[in-house]
């Protein structure tokens, strides 16, 4: 298990040393402007859903139950080509109101951008996607087991490095460690977590390896690796996601079932 987590450190510090090398390309001279680069109007964009729910407990002869498991409705406001702002708003009938995601975002040129505030961890393919976009009906046990019941999202500052001419894009965010819906959540620790994740473009999908390091919010100890592959052929899609690391996570809330 050292070995495994000398392996997770390694991996983040890489891919903090390539974000790095990659600061150079936001100091080079912009282009001559544009008709397509002049300033543009506040745009807002409004959106969400709501996941209705059938149930029926077989042999409790009791009729069927409908209701709402959950709804979402995302805010975003792009203020100019390079400053955004979003903000993400549950609810279901255990917690009628919640603040998921709240962030601001500021993008230095079309490949490097970076965001601060409450947001999703950039670990592996499941855990950043909303529900809307799964393909499957319910998250993977491997993921609501080892990560996403607390740590889906998390408050700290990501950058996201993703270069349109190279197959790789890189992910690393600097995060507390206090799950968005743990009691002492106001609450922050002095030394912080990381997160990374780095992504290879393969004909149909990506595969990635990602890291979390570091410790939960009762001090224990909390090490993820994990991979993803995804891809599509024709009609047929694969997905593959595996994790292991140490730590437990703490129980989890229905706030986070995200």
């Amino acid at each position: 298990m050292t070995a495994s987590l000398s392996a997770c450190r390694l991996f983040i510090w890489a891919a903090a040393l390539l974000v790095v090398l990659a600061l150079p390309a936001m100091s080079e001279p912009a282009p001559p402007p544009t008709a397509a680069s002049l300033p543009t109007p506040v745009k807002w964009t409004v959106n969400g859903y709501v996941q209705a729910r059938i149930s029926d407990t077989t042999g409790d002869h009791k009729p069927l139950v409908f209701d709402a498991k959950r709804l979402y409705i995302t805010f975003r406001v792009d203020v100019d080509q390079h400053i955004s702002a979003g903000a993400l708003v549950s609810g279901s009938p255990v917690n009628p109101f919640n603040i998921l995601e709240a962030y601001g975002e500021y993008r230095f040129n079309q490949d490097f951008k970076a965001r601060a505030g409450e947001y999703r961890l950039p670990f592996g393919y499941e855990l950043p996607l909303s529900s809307s976009r799964l393909i499957t009906l319910e998250r993977s046990q491997v993921v609501t087991a080892f990560l996403y019941k607390n740590f889906n999202f998390e408050r700290g500052a990501y950058v996201y490095y993703a270069p349109p001419k190279l197959p790789y894009n890189i992910s690393l965010g600097v995060v507390d460690g206090i799950p968005v819906d743990y009691a002492t959540s106001s609450s922050s620790q002095s030394a912080k977590n990381v997160v990374a994740r780095a992504g290879y473009n393969v004909p149909g999908g990506q595969i990635g390896i990602s890291a979390y390091a570091g410790k939960g919010p009762q001090a224990q100890l909390l090490q993820r690796t994990g991979y993803d592959v995804e891809t599509t052929f024709s009609d047929f899609t694969l997905l593959s996601e595996g994790i292991i690391g140490r730590g437990r996570v703490i129980p989890h809330s229905d706030r986070c079932d995200q």
